[in-house]
């Protein structure tokens, strides 16, 4: 048991075993400032190993309370006058070959996906102009709307070149 503060310079190993767990209990752990930290798990060294998950997850409630929420906050910009806020990545691993990888946001039970819905004006992108990209949006048994809350110009294809439209009944 260690009572006060305690500063540890170098490498530190704490546990000695895949069970091991780890408990911190303020209600904030604050990184040194002014130099970027990176929280990971380290490299599989076995041939042909798959690398071991990194789950971050919020408490779960009890009785009728609501589960805890997870919040990756970009950092705030700076006093200076057009100063960009932090951006947030989502970034899965890298594939090889034919390989490919996924991003799942909103795959298991009934959820809601709110993507610019704050009160200012935002620009969503989704997808890039090179290679073989494609977009598709479902909606399952529910309703797909476009532009239907205020009156709006909705523009389908380009206007630099041929674009086929089609229309299914």
């Amino acid at each position: 048991t260690i009572v006060g503060d305690l500063t540890v310079e170098g490498n530190t190993q704490i546990g000695d075993a895949l069970s091991d767990t780890l408990t911190i209990f303020p209600a904030t752990t604050t990184f040194q400032r002014e130099i970027n930290h990176t929280i990971q798990v380290g490299a599989s060294t076995s041939a042909n190993t798959a690398g071991a998950n990194l789950t971050i997850q919020a408490a779960a409630g009890i009785g009728t309370g609501t589960g805890g929420n997870l919040e990756l906050t970009g950092g705030a910009a700076g006093a200076g006058v057009n100063v960009n806020g932090g951006t947030l990545t989502l970034n899965s691993g890298a594939g090889t070959g034919t390989g490919t990888s996924t991003i799942n946001l909103g795959s298991a039970n009934v959820t809601a996906l709110n993507i610019g819905t704050a009160a200012v004006a935002s620009t969503i992108i989704i997808g890039n102009e090179t290679g073989a990209t494609s977009v598709e949006i479902d909606s399952g048994t529910g309703a797909l709307s476009i532009g239907n809350a205020i009156a709006k110009t909705v523009t389908i294809g380009n206007i630099t070149g041929a674009t086929a439209v089609n229309v299914n009944t």
